[in-house]
């Protein structure tokens, strides 16, 4: 090699050692070549010899330095033991954190099974679980407890997928980040030494609980064991630079190290290629449908080239979504999660799910919401997806005491498939039959696209006008494709209309290929004339037609252009379940394969249900090798089912069952499990994991099946256990098709009646009980009617300088490393005013200043200033006993000022004065967030972090307010004044660990814990919220207690109401998140039993119902409820609730919802007595 060669090397060799050694990367951002995507390869013979739906050629891949092979990958999908079988990964979002009763989880995790998702994807929350820089004061307990939720996970049956962050968005205070890293000396989210000291014991925390709960697999025995997780987050939705990307490599490195072996992914907020390299696996997310409630009918065109993008990125990995929407965040004056619930309703999930399924999507998350980042909006136009930020979230919950960033209210419910009171929406029914359908056919996890576009193997497109008459249009109105299995040659077709925002009513017929021949599906001679097109697409639809399916040994789903609600075995029944709407005429077929010695013989009909209205037909062909027919739902039969068997001559016998969609929306086929060993059994790998078969029950008439099993009582699998719910409209009996062999029925627990409805056999009506009589007439109290008593809650100011604030905190910092500390706007008089810098962090900030009145002028004199809470934020201010006034940031705005006069008659001039400020404290902003206030300096950008935005007070002066003279002009020498903060009790150093520092704020009344259940106040005057305060621009508290008795058996859920009421609906006193605004001008809280669980803004709303979690509140017991009133105008609404605040029930149903879960939560002896 030549001498400069060599020096060359040599010096490039010192290079990388030097950037190894201070992790920095050689580049900044990176857009690599497919090569740097192909991970270590595995060969089939390690991953076990039994790869499923592989094509000669390929092979899987493992996680990055580790062996472990319980999950791997290929281009197509996940796999599980060693690619022994492949997984679509079809997840729900759930945060349990955001659900405080751990009691419930798991009737949440049981609905997200029965919904026919596969895996659960949460993410932890750094801030709730580390109150403070001390390591000591991490916590996997209670609403933290991540040890039992991974257990509950794979008792129910479900894969995980673990987001701990650090940062995790999800529109949380300070996107989940602990609060107290906004003091440290760092920029958060780099290589910076003071942030990785912060985040290594809380994520090493996560890892050591991680590394007992993931799947692990032994390839020599064939065996799983661990838990259910299979992906582990790094971080979320960031950017790439060097220091970012330092400090990913570090986190990942960590994780590992620390013992997870499961695959390390990332999820992109833009098409930006972010960590591709560092991660094993990197997906994009989408929110197509955007954020606008406001206007909940309109869509946004869909986009068609996420494959490009992937194929372009990583094309050796499955295409990933960690976060695809499902609902909308709504906030604070928006429209209401209804309005969000109509906008992402069931249409819109099934069209856009549907969307990315077509471009080979196999790893799918479900996600309501979107991380809100007012720096960057993208734009759909722009080349982007439109989306503001952080899988289908599937079951919402509670922003409970502090928890939410300032953009969003108490009620995450986001318009998700579960409410935040766990009713079950139509979305909830769209995703079940999505899920069941993709359990059913496991060709989808491995597909090539084929072809796709405008009018791709479309024949005939016809619109149907109002009045029915049919004309036609060119097939490019409607978009196709075509998804190819490599291995098997089975098929997707998957059409929606080109312009999917249209709500046009177009039928079209469609060529397939099938065994080897073209046929044309949707020729069903309708009305108009012979051979016109049939298929329907009403308006915002989408379908899936399975070809070539193979739904057992030898035998085809040859097509259906019916909806598919699944395929598979019923103990020995193969049951094929089709269901559709009226007005449609669709198409089914069955054939052997070529080698199959099947022979079909015909159909025979079960029973007499109402055949005609069904116009089932079928005929055979090839000699008996394929059956196919039609069938059509009339309107009569839109609640109805029918069932039939097609018989062979081998003794294959196939159960047709064929539904309307409102029949399939109370329908669940859960995989059973088997209490004894059973022969004729089956189970894949996937479900052996959880202990399940792969047999199935098909239950029809039900509110909800969370899961089935079999044992024995006298003869061998004769008893059937089913758990499930049934509400105020599911009316009973309801149908199952189970064994024959079954004689013994038990729901709940208990043992039910039931008869044959026909002479098939394992065709049941069971005699499930209803809701009970005491259920149907169960009715929470009018509190109107009860004692409600009141105290002041704003000594502080009331009290003037006779009020003992020696514990509070002094706010004597002078020095802040928080970079909006050094900007000119910051006029305090050189003393840090940031709340956070002294351990308040959110709920109600209350500052008291001491001026001596010496130093104020004879003359009269103002006060402005400034204040920084959140956008929709409000703060009042004081001076001695007098209000001085309020003022209120709005939804663009987190800072605010006011200018005040401060009263003659209350200044005392040879003495201290008072000025008590009482402040919202909105949330910590989230990364990308809105920046106020910042330095014209750009080399300084990058140090103003949006979760860095204060919270407290910017600037204050005084002013000479005869001449109305600013600040700026010198009139008057700004007296000093020395402040003092106070926030939540002790602040991170809160004594109650189980509802954590989040719940409370620095209100008095939440200070001297008279929120807390046990607090006396036997000596408070008796006044209601309607007759409200003393005095305008005051706060005061209310309590008043009450108790429930719910029938055993059932299960409620309670909501809180304030007004304005909204108008009854349905029977129900109330609908789940009111969206009325109020005219008087106030704010309040409302604790139940100690727990924060809302806070209204009267005239922002839109919330005006707020639900409480069985558990929070005792649903068979003394409850204690509290609220506080805080005013901020002059005028009589002002200070007053205009109505009675009540307690409603949201839902009935029967089951018991909780498990043995028990959280206590501590009273007000427990942790205010001591120092009374």
């Amino acid at each position: 090699m030549p001498s400069h060669q060599l020096w060359l090397w040599l010096c490039l060799g010192l290079l990388t050692l030097f950037c190894q050694a201070f992790q920095i990367p050689l580049v900044d951002r990176l857009d690599p070549p497919a090569s740097l995507h192909s991970p270590a390869p595995i060969s089939a013979e390690a991953a076990g010899g039994k790869a499923r739906l592989r094509p000669e050629g390929t092979s899987w891949s493992k996680s990055k330095g580790t062996n472990s092979t319980a999950v791997v990958w290929d281009r197509y999908s996940l796999a599980v033991g060693g690619g022994s079988q492949r997984i679509f990964v079809f997840a729900a979002e759930f945060h349990p954190w955001r659900l405080p009763v751990p009691s419930l989880w798991r009737d949440v995790l049981q609905r997200i099974k029965a919904a026919g998702f596969n895996t659960v994807d949460i993410y932890t929350h750094w801030g709730l679980i580390q109150s403070s820089p001390d390591p000591e004061t991490i916590s996997l307990t209670g609403v933290n407890d991540l040890d039992s939720f991974l257990t509950v996970a794979k008792e129910v049956g479900l894969f995980v997928i673990i987001r701990p962050g650090p940062y995790i968005n999800a529109e949380t205070t300070a996107g989940g980040m602990a609060p107290w890293t906004t003091r440290l000396d760092a920029i958060l989210r780099t290589n910076d030494s003071a942030w990785q000291d912060a985040w290594k014991p809380y994520i090493h925390s996560i890892a050591r609980v991680v590394r007992r709960h993931q799947l692990t697999y032994d390839a020599s025995t064939g065996g799983y064991g661990g838990g259910s997780v299979i992906l582990v987050q790094a971080d979320n939705e960031y950017h790439s630079g060097p220091t970012q990307r330092a400090y990913m490599r570090t986190l990942v490195r960590s994780l590992k190290e620390w013992g997870v072996t499961v695959p390390i992914t990332y999820n992109d907020p833009d098409r930006e290629r972010n960590f591709v390299d560092l991660v094993d696996l990197y997906g994009l997310d989408s929110y197509p449908q955007r954020f606008d409630c406001s206007h909940p009918d309109r869509w946004v065109q869909l986009r068609t080239d996420y494959l490009d993008y992937h194929e372009s990125t990583n094309p050796a990995q499955p295409f990933l979504v960690p976060e695809f929407q499902g609902g909308s965040y709504d906030p604070f004056g928006g429209p209401g999660y209804e309005a969000c619930q109509v906008m992402t309703g069931a249409d819109f999930s099934k069209v856009a799910n549907h969307a990315l399924i077509a471009q080979r999507a196999t790893l799918l998350s479900i996600y309501v919401s979107g991380g809100v980042r007012a720096l960057r909006l993208p734009a759909h136009e722009n080349g982007t997806d439109g989306h503001l930020g952080p899988s289908q979230m599937v079951y919402g919950g509670t922003n409970w005491g502090g928890l939410a960033e300032p953009d969003v209210y108490t009620s995450y419910s986001y318009g998700a498939a579960i409410t935040e009171a766990r009713r079950l929406t139509a979305k909830y029914g769209e995703y079940k039959a999505q899920g069941h359908f993709l359990s059913s056919f496991p060709d989808i996890a491995m597909t090539e696209v084929q072809a796709s576009g405008e009018g791709h193997c479309i024949i005939d497109v016809r619109q149907e006008s109002t009045d029915g008459s049919r004309h036609s249009i060119p097939p490019a109105e409607l978009w196709s494709t075509e998804l190819l299995n490599p291995s098997t040659q089975s098929r997707f077709y998957i059409v929606r209309q080109h312009d999917n925002t249209s709500q046009r009513k177009l039928r079209y017929s469609l060529e397939v290929d099938t065994m080897g021949e073209k046929r044309v599906l949707g020729v069903v001679g309708q009305p108009g004339g012979p051979g016109e097109a049939g298929i329907l697409i009403d308006g915002r639809d989408s379908r899936i037609i399975p070809v070539d399916q193979r739904i057992a040994p030898g035998l085809l789903l040859r097509f259906t252009t019916a909806n598919v609600f699944f395929a598979g075995r019923i103990g020995d029944t193969l049951a094929v379940i089709l269901y559709g709407g009226a007005e449609d005429t669709y198409q089914w077929a069955l054939a052997a394969t070529p080698e199959a010695r099947i022979t079909f013989e015909g159909l025979k009909r079960h029973g007499d249900d109402g055949a005609a209205a069904w116009q089932l037909t079928h005929a055979l062909g090839e000699g008996g090798r394929s059956i196919e027919g039609t069938f059509r739902i009339a309107p009569e039969s839109q609640r109805g089912s029918t069932f039939s068997t097609v018989r062979t001559k081998e003794g294959l016998d196939i159960l047709l069952g064929i539904f309307s969609t409102e029949s399939v929306a109370r329908s669940y086929a859960p995989f059973v499990r088997y209490a004894v060993s059973q022969s004729t059994s089956t189970s894949d790998d996937q479900n052996s994991i959880f202990g399940l078969s792969s047999d199935r029950i098909l239950v029809s008439g039900a509110y909800l099946v969370r899961n089935a099993s079999y044992s024995s009582t006298n003869s061998e699998l004769d008893t059937l256990h089913l758990f499930g719910s049934m509400d105020a409209d599911q009316e009973p009996p309801i149908e199952v098709f189970t064994l024959p062999s079954v004689r013994h029925v038990l729901w709940n627990g208990q043992e039910v009646g039931w008869r044959d409805i026909d002479s098939v056999g394992g065709h049941l009506s069971l005699d499930v009980p209803g809701l009970s009589d005491a259920a149907k007439r169960c009715t929470p109290p009018n509190l109107a009617e009860g004692e409600w008593r009141y105290a002041d809650s704003l000594p502080e100011a009331s009290l003037s300088t006779d009020f003992d604030d020696s514990a509070w905190t002094r706010a004597n910092k002078t020095r802040s490393s928080n970079p909006y500390w050094r900007d000119r706007k910051v006029q305090t008089q050189g003393q840090v005013l940031f709340a956070s810098e002294y351990g308040y962090h959110g709920n109600t900030i209350v500052w008291r200043g001491t001026v001596d009145g010496r130093s104020l002028p004879s003359r009269e004199v103002g006060f402005e200033i400034e204040v920084e809470g959140g956008k929709s934020f409000a703060f009042s201010v004081y001076f001695n006993s007098v209000w001085l006034g309020s003022a209120e940031g709005d939804r663009e705005h987190a800072a605010a000022t006011g200018r005040f006069v401060l009263p003659r008659r209350a200044l005392k001039r040879d003495g201290a004065n008072v000025i008590t400020v009482v402040q919202d404290h909105m949330g910590l902003e989230m990364e990308y967030g809105a920046l106020p206030i910042g330095f014209d300096d750009d080399d300084e950008r990058e140090e103003l972090e949006a979760v860095k935005l204060p919270r407290g007070i910017l600037s204050y002066s005084f002013f000479d307010a005869a001449a109305d003279a600013p600040r700026s002009s010198g009139n008057i020498s700004t007296p000093k004044v020395e402040w003092k903060v106070a926030g939540n009790l002790d602040g991170e150093a809160g004594p109650d660990r189980v509802r954590t520092t989040f719940n409370e704020g620095g209100l008095y009344a939440e200070r001297q814990g008279w929120h807390l259940p046990g607090f006396d106040d036997s000596g408070w005057t008796v006044r209601s919220p309607t007759a409200g305060l003393d005095k305008a621009g005051w706060i005061g508290f209310f309590r008043t207690e009450f108790s429930l008795d719910v029938p055993d058996g059932h299960d409620f859920s309670f909501a809180v109401v304030v007004p304005p009421h909204a108008p009854s609906k349905g029977g129900e006193e109330a609908r789940e998140g009111g969206r009325a605004a109020s005219e008087g001008n106030y704010r309040l809280q409302i604790f139940v039993n100690g727990w924060q669980m809302g806070k209204r803004i009267s005239r922002l709303g839109p919330q005006t119902v707020f639900p409480v979690h069985s558990g929070v509140l005792d649903h068979h017991g003394r409850n204690t409820l509290g609220v506080s009133l805080w005013s901020l105008g002059e005028r009589d609404e002002d200070r007053k609730l205009e109505d009675d605040i009540r307690i409603v029930v949201l839902q009935r149903a029967t089951g018991e919802s909780r498990d043995g879960y028990v959280l206590e939560a501590p009273t007000w002896r427990d942790l205010r007595a001591g120092s009374a």
